[in-house]
């Protein structure tokens, strides 16, 4: 079902992994096998997906092997709009293939059933009853398939969103869409709400030319702080490659970190509604959290993972919730959507002031930004070391991470549930405090063949 050597593609919130290798026809005829088996017959299922070039045939491959239940597939779709169509029409389960921001030559699958995302039981369940449904013919008669038309659907998106966060005035923003999903669509809806824009790189190819899926990958956002500066716009927007994450550039071109985006749009969703908990990323600056906390805001910590922070959300009945990622999530809405970030920012500005001044107020410890750092062996190692290592922590030790808390410090050790990676974040109340807590943390990472610099 995939090759020899590659990681399973079965991660902690979806599917996801080159192709073709990890992610192939025969495995998503598998996979479409398997819940097909699991569902009640005639359940109608929303079949979506993004603009890579592996999506039609792995979609048509999904089809292949859910027979029985009631398909409507509909493609290329920015993933926020499959769950806005998947909610608005009562569909019982939506199935997106799309790898969202991870590079062009991979795909995935994302789940919904109902409005409820999988946890991480049901995937591995899933995965186990995927190997069970592999046959001869898997993947290898794909049924051509025709896609509905998305038009009507798209317009109704638009003017929801465009009809929930109304701007005080009109700005002037640059949207980069990255060749996604998001493509036309976004500076329809921002100019729909009064907004004047201008969009680069606006051209769907599941390439990704311009800058690649991924907005937060180094220099990804240059060309859209170029054009923030040059053409003297409010702000800049870019998406990843399906539209459910989001990042910022303020007024001169400076990229908003993602847990400061989370604290203005939690602030906002917390003051509309102040009984309600907000959820927020344990990568968040605790600074950050401090201040909402010292308004009298309840914060819910999540581990990262766009359907941990859904099922955090639902579970606990909160107003908001954020990655540091770019993942935002809104109760309004009941889930997260990089479009409907990007109007209720652009919302708060108009009514306010300048990105960079709300940003630049907000107080900040220091801190490392997240290394990321290539690593596929078991992560127990690497948390047997850093135990090992006696660093005078408090230390919560779980399958998906290991924070480390000091009085005035903290760190976080976490695999990546979307690639081969294991990423790092840390913050301290002094530089001084941060450079002793980076070099202890290098020191004991070593001894499990990690290297942080």
């Amino acid at each position: 079902m995939r090759e020899a050597g590659l990681s399973s593609p079965f991660l902690a919130c979806d599917i996801r992994g080159p192709y073709p290798g990890a992610v192939d026809e025969t495995l998503f005829t598998a996979v479409g096998r398997a819940l097909a088996a699991q569902w009640p017959a005639g359940d109608t299922v929303l079949l979506a997906g993004d603009v890579r070039h592996s999506t039609a045939s792995l979609i048509a491959a999904l089809a292949l092997g859910m027979e029985g239940l009631a398909l409507t597939p509909a493609w290329p779709m920015a993933t926020p709009l499959a769950y806005f169509v998947s909610q608005r029409h009562g569909f019982a389960h939506t199935l997106i293939v799309t790898a969202s921001h991870n590079p062009p030559e991979h795909n995935g699958l994302k789940l919904l059933n109902g409005v409820r995302p999988p946890t991480t039981e049901e995937i591995l369940r899933l995965r186990d009853a995927t190997e069970l449904q592999v046959r001869p013919d898997c993947g290898r008669t794909i049924p051509t398939l025709s896609t509905a038309d998305t038009t009507t659907w798209a317009e109704a998106y638009g003017r929801t969103l465009a009809a929930l966060a109304p701007a005080a005035r009109p700005l002037r923003l640059v949207v980069d869409p990255g060749n996604g999903c998001y493509c036309g669509l976004a500076a329809a809806v921002l100019r729909e709400a009064g907004h004047y824009v201008l969009e680069i790189n606006g051209t769907p190819d599941g390439a990704f030319p311009g800058r690649g899926p991924d907005p937060t990958a180094p220099g990804a956002l240059v060309g859209l702080a170029e054009a923030v500066r040059c053409h003297g716009s409010d702000l800049g927007v870019g998406f990843d490659g399906d539209g459910d994450r989001a990042v910022f550039v303020d007024e001169r071109g400076r990229r908003v970190p993602g847990d400061a985006a989370a604290f203005l749009l939690a602030s906002e969703a917390w003051q509309l509604s102040p009984s309600a908990p907000v959820v927020l990323d344990v990568r968040t600056s605790r600074s950050l959290a401090r201040l909402l906390t010292d308004r009298g805001a309840e914060v819910v910590w999540s581990y990262p993972g766009h359907a941990l922070v859904r099922a955090e959300m639902q579970n606990r009945g909160a107003s908001f919730g954020g990655e540091i990622s770019g993942h935002y999530f809104f109760r309004e809405l009941g889930n997260d959507d990089g479009l409907y970030a990007a109007l209720r920012v652009a919302a708060l500005v108009a009514a306010t002031q300048p990105l960079g001044m709300l940003v630049d107020a907000l107080p900040r410890s220091p801190g490392l930004d997240e290394i990321r750092v290539p690593y596929e062996g078991n992560p127990e190692t690497v948390y047997d070391a850093l135990e090992k290592a006696y660093l005078g922590a408090l230390i919560e030790r779980g399958p998906l991470g290991m924070a480390l808390t000091w009085d005035r410090a903290w760190a976080l050790v976490r695999p990546s549930i979307t690639e081969p990676l294991l990423t790092v974040r840390a913050e301290a109340d002094t530089s001084d405090e941060l450079a002793r807590l980076r070099a202890l943390l290098r020191t004991a990472l070593a001894a499990a063949n990690v290297n942080l610099e």
